[in-house]
């Protein structure tokens, strides 16, 4: 989650607002709010939408991004649901 952490912090309001979505995905599934299921839909569409397209100004930026939600996904997909084990 490093990554996702590291974007928080840049000088792209279309990252910045994408990381830290991601960021509460995360928090709400450890959190048992969301399942798993819902996380990754919620976070593909953070990714898979014309309008990140549109609004991506910096492609290392966009592709940083995309890299750590998709690992975000990974990570989601292997993880068995453990009560207070965080992700």
């Amino acid at each position: 989650m490093n990554e996702l952490e590291q974007l928080l912090g840049c000088n792209y309001p279309w990252a910045t607002n994408r990381a830290q979505q991601a960021l509460q995905i995360k928090a709400a599934v450890e959190a048992n709010q969301i399942t798993k299921e819902q996380a990754t839909e919620l976070l593909q569409d953070l990714i898979n939408t014309d309008q990140l397209d549109k609004e991506a100004t910096d492609f290392s930026v966009k592709t940083q991004l995309v890299n750590a939600v998709t690992n975000l996904i990974s990570i989601l997909s292997n993880v068995t649901s453990i009560p207070g084990v965080h992700i």
